[in-house]
């Protein structure tokens, strides 16, 4: 379990106050006893006491020392963070670029930090880097005469090299800087090194909570691959300011990265998982080697986990030890609803695994979802007090069906008629069809409207009469075309974007009239 790892470093400097706060009350007790019945030296307790005391915040130092430590990160890291609340932040894809592949060298060092080498190769045209976000014609520059990574702030760069050229880079913040003189003219891949290090352990705050956006401590591991753990190309920034001098992070930062993505990691010697798949060279020499070809980036998790399986089901679940039983019975269901849906000919192979254990020591900033897919992984944070087992069925399928757990309403009274689309009324209909032949899925429908209920009328009535496999011809030739909700910040402030296919009630009854011609009657969906 993360959280206990993490608060050693708390408890191992809040225990020697504690102890010797006990003492000082004990002798300060005393001493008032003492202090009325002793005739012969009634300075004694009173100089015991002022000795206890000053061993009391001698022994509070070390633990203040540890907040004034994080405190300054914290002012470290928000200097020139964008302020959300003042909508300073500013869409990354105005500076996300291209890159085309990464060899990433990492060796861990004894004291939890770590040193690495990043080869990065990107494309430019005519000396500027190529956009990253389609719809983007030319990369926005944070600094004129330079291009722009974004990498941790707490990392220390010692090199840059742009092709075999040693080059001054600047540091500004999560800015790394790279002069682009050496670019001018140029066409074609660049091929940048940089050489860095430093520790990642990166503890927040809010109003009611504290938790760690990044961390290294012993074999307890969580790089996000958002969080700049090594350089990401462009983008507006990877931290914001809230109100109250709240820091968070921005979960979008890589929304915008590919690349072929080749990583070694020495000195990670415990349990080690990664969003990308391992290479099958991986452990020789105590060198652990992922890789993987138009990789999302990559993300690291480890800690005393155990890895749990059941036969027939390809996915596995990465838990901690009092979770196994969970994750065996999470998987069985999982497995049974596979099997339903891959009997109509369904494949569903989005993911590969799911770490399913408490997450309540990280990233608690107020954007962290209940679930995140990172690559091939799925992370499911247990959060008895938020989600039933059910519920977590119900968003794993979503995922695995769809890609993603966006639900959200679509709504046609407040949308423009080219934004409004079925979609979200569809993705419930595929859910329904399994709920409804065998209550394998805890179904409630993802949104309800005049259009869902009408769908669902013309659903049980087709079943009701036989024609089953028609009704999966009508919703197969829409899954098939992407039934995915892109949802990030990337507006011109920072705000929700939505990104879905548009489905018409049109599209709808076109579809399910070339299946079933003799059902006019029932297309009578609102308009």
């Amino acid at each position: 379990m993360w959280s206990v790892p993490l608060a050693a470093e708390e408890y191992a400097r809040l225990v020697p106050f504690a102890v010797v706060f006990g003492l000082f009350m004990l002798v300060w007790s005393w001493a008032r006893i003492s202090g009325t019945r002793s005739l012969l030296h009634p300075k004694r307790p009173r100089l015991l006491t002022l000795v206890a005391f000053a061993a009391a915040v001698a022994a509070f130092v070390p633990y203040a020392g540890l907040w004034h430590e994080r405190y300054e990160m914290m002012a470290t890291l928000g200097t020139g963070a964008p302020l959300w609340s003042m909508g300073e932040t500013q869409p990354q894809s105005r500076y996300a670029f291209r890159a085309s592949s990464y060899d990433l060298n990492v060796v861990r060092r004894a004291d939890d930090a770590f040193g690495a080498v990043a080869s990065i190769r990107f494309p430019v045209a005519d000396g500027e880097p190529v956009p990253a976000a389609a719809g983007v014609r030319e990369v926005k520059s944070h600094k004129p005469g330079y291009i722009t990574f974004l990498l941790h702030p707490l990392l220390k760069v010692t090199r840059t090299e742009l092709n075999g050229t040693p080059v001054e880079a600047v540091r500004e913040g999560a800015y790394l800087h790279i002069p682009s003189a050496s670019l001018r003219g140029r066409t074609g891949e660049q091929r940048l090194v940089v050489e860095y290090g430093g520790d990642m352990t990166v503890w927040a705050y809010g109003s009611s909570w504290d938790g760690y956006l990044s961390f290294i401590r012993g074999d307890n591991i969580y790089l996000p691959s958002y969080s700049g753990w090594y350089p990401l190309p462009g983008g507006d920034s990877l931290f914001y300011m809230l109100y109250d001098r709240i820091l968070g992070a921005r979960k979008d930062a890589d929304l915008f990265f590919h690349s072929d993505f080749r990583a070694t990691l020495t000195g990670f010697d415990g349990p080690l998982y990664a969003s990308i798949p391992e290479a099958a060279d991986s452990g020789h020499s105590g060198m652990k080697r992922f890789y993987e070809a138009d990789s999302k980036g990559l993300s690291l998790f480890g800690g005393h986990f155990r890895e749990v399986s059941v036969s027939g089901e390809p996915i596995t679940v990465v838990t901690t030890p009092g979770s196994m039983r969970d994750a065996e019975n999470l998987l069985q269901r999982i497995r049974s609803i596979r099997e339903y849906y891959e009997s109509w000919g369904r494949r569903l192979d989005s993911i590969e695994r799911i770490l399913y254990f408490p997450m309540e020591s990280i990233d608690l900033t107020s954007f962290w979802p209940f679930e995140q897919k990172v690559g091939h992984t799925l992370l499911l944070p247990v959060y008895p007090q938020m989600m039933s087992n059910s519920q977590i069925l119900y968003h794993t399928m979503e995922l695995i069906l769809f890609g993603d757990t966006n639900s959200y309403q679509i709504d046609a009274s407040h949308s423009p008629e080219s934004e409004f689309s079925l979609v979200t009324e569809i993705r419930s209909a595929i859910l329904y069809m399994a709920d409804r032949d065998n209550r394998i899925i805890p179904f409630k429908p993802i949104i309800e409207t005049e259009y869902w209920h009408m769908m669902k009328s013309m659903i049980d009535r087709a079943i009701a009469r036989g024609d089953e496999a028609k009704v999966w011809q009508v919703l197969a030739s829409f899954w098939d075309r992407g039934l995915s909700i892109s949802v990030y910040h990337d507006g011109p402030n920072g705000q929700y974007v939505q990104e879905y296919p548009i489905i018409t009630a049109d599209d709808w009854a076109e579809a399910w009239n070339r299946a079933m011609p003799g059902d006019a009657d029932l297309l009578k969906l609102p308009k």
